[in-house]
């Protein structure tokens, strides 16, 4: 995991962070070089991931119109709970400077799984798959 160096602007660290947290998510091998770890980057990652997570709730429901405070409250809270399961992660392995590396990661998948989300969601719409899943307790292809 290393800083964001003289050259890395802060576009392609978040680009080469989402590229991490993406791979991360896929299973595929992330390695400490591929991560820029800083605190700014961690708050450009949670800007981005509640960005990502608010438009996925539109392409799931449409656009409200209203803002939703519960659903605010709960996107929000999210970042102490990441922030103290990283540390208390780093601290059990025994490396606390890790700990925002490990936040970071972990944020960085959320854009991918945000679009998983949409993808069953909207999947789940279609009316021969809604059909055949409450007919049947297995797949019907």
């Amino acid at each position: 995991m290393s800083e964001n160096p003289g050259g890395t602007s802060t576009w392609q660290a978040l680009r080469g962070n989402l590229r991490a947290g993406t791979r991360l998510a896929l299973f595929l091998p992330v390695h400490a070089a591929d991560i820029r770890v800083s605190a700014a980057n961690y708050a450009w990652l949670v800007a981005v991931s509640f960005a990502v997570w608010l438009l996925g709730g539109m392409a799931r429901e449409g656009f409200p119109g209203t803002l939703n405070p519960g659903a605010l409250t709960v996107g929000l809270a999210q970042i102490p709970i990441v922030l103290l399961f990283c540390v208390v992660a780093a601290g059990v392995l025994r490396q606390p400077a890790h700990a925002l590396g490990f936040a970071l990661l972990m944020v960085a998948t959320d854009p991918l799984f945000e679009l998983a989300a949409v993808l069953v969601y909207h999947l789940s719409q279609i009316e021969w798959i809604a059909e055949c899943v409450g007919k049947h307790d297995r797949f019907c292809f």
